[in-house]
């Protein structure tokens, strides 16, 4: 999830940009594209034979999502956009969710703005700053394992 500090609708447009940039390939209309729907409210992401969707919130992160434990001060929004694998069975556990969640960094570096205040892996329950340090490792393409990198970034305020 993206937390944002006011609600970042993508359009259409917007999201196949960040899909070349991030991704390194075409937009193609057939396998490798985005389409905004429900007037803004969400998307769909075709990569290949996979499928991601997007759907954004104007309301914060209800308590639910991490449990007992609270939302850091700086973790304070009024919006989030949540983005998810639409994977047979949800998202495999282990390294094959670290692919993934790499793979989908590399969209989120390319979609975080100013007004993003950070990423949460609800799964995980952790919460993650967007800083500079955020950005340059999302943009690794490796695989993402939440739990170590708010190890990685504690110092930058990155753990719930």
């Amino acid at each position: 999830m993206l937390l944002e500090k006011r609600l970042d609708r993508f359009s259409t447009e917007r999201l196949n940009h960040a899909m070349e940039r991030a991704w390194k390939r075409k937009h193609d209309p057939e396998k490798f594209f985005a389409v905004s729907i429900f007037d803004g409210d969400g998307a769909v992401i075709k990569v290949g034979s996979s499928f991601f969707t997007i759907l954004h919130f104007e309301r914060w992160v209800g308590s639910g999502v991490l449990g007992e434990q609270e939302l850091p001060e700086w973790a304070i929004h009024s919006a989030y956009s949540s983005i998810e694998c639409k994977c047979p069975g949800g998202v495999p556990e282990g390294e094959t969710r670290h692919t993934i969640y790499g793979f989908l960094g590399l969209l989120c570096a390319e979609l975080v703005t100013f007004d993003t205040i950070g990423i949460m892996f609800a799964k995980e329950r952790i919460v993650l700053q967007n800083t500079p340090a955020l950005c340059k490792r999302l943009r690794s393409g490796d695989p993402i394992n939440p739990i170590a990198i708010a190890r990685e970034l504690q110092g930058c305020g990155s753990e719930a």
